[in-house]
């Protein structure tokens, strides 16, 4: 039994005690395996599409799991998979080659925003963001107010009253991504003013208000 690397002659010599001897000779030709090459195992977030590339020589192609026979597949694997790609000549032989093509989860982003708060006060916003495997890499926030934050739970300041839209996005160390949005409503904040009038000892004295609100809410006095 032999398993020659290259082509190689092999010669068979059968002597007799008589001197005499016969010779033959087979030539065992070693054909180069067909290529199979694809690319390197990749990562994709679930729901994605990747496209997977070949390098094949002369052969016949075939993908598993999908039974595939073109030299580049778009696939949307729900779960990790492993593509395998088998590249056959005409008189058997094969050459192999796989990719591990990693699906990630997907983020699920959650904050915690606090009740209606008068404007010029700090707010806390609070980061409840999950993924079920590997870990939330950054934060991306939009308080609606001109101002933004990379903190996982920063603080920010409103200098008006309204209603304002905060938006959060969150990214994986996988590069997943997912978003949230909520309201957050400011108050204005009264301004306390009055006058009086001066009198002289015994006699009344007029208390004038003059407190303001910039949003025209009713005011209530202490």
């Amino acid at each position: 039994i032999v398993s020659p690397f290259v082509t190689t002659i092999y010669t068979l010599t059968v002597a007799f005690n008589s001197g005499c001897s016969d010779t033959d000779t087979i030539t065992v030709i070693v054909n180069p395996m067909p290529t199979a090459s694809v690319d390197n195992d990749e990562g994709i977030c679930i729901g994605e599409t990747i496209t997977i590339n070949s390098s094949v020589g002369t052969g016949t192609i075939l993908w598993t799991p999908g039974n595939y026979n073109t030299s580049s597949i778009t696939v949307t694997p729900p779960v990790t998979t492993t593509y395998t790609l088998v590249v056959s000549d005409a008189i058997g032989c094969s050459g192999t080659d796989s990719i591990i093509v990693t699906v990630n989860p997907l983020p699920v982003a959650v904050f915690q925003n606090p009740n209606p708060v008068c404007g010029s006060n700090s707010i806390i916003f609070t980061d409840g963001s999950t993924v079920t495997a590997g870990s939330i890499a950054n934060w991306f926030w939009n308080f609606g107010n001109g101002q933004f934050s990379t903190s996982q739970n920063p603080s920010t300041t409103y200098g008006s009253p309204g209603n304002f839209n905060v938006n959060l996005l969150v990214t994986t160390n996988a590069g997943c991504k997912d978003s949230t949005s909520a309201v957050q409503t400011i108050w204005a904040s009264p301004a306390a003013l009055f006058v009086h009038t001066d009198a002289c000892d015994g006699n009344p004295i007029d208390f004038t208000n003059g407190s303001t609100i910039v949003d025209g809410s009713p005011l209530v006095f202490n």
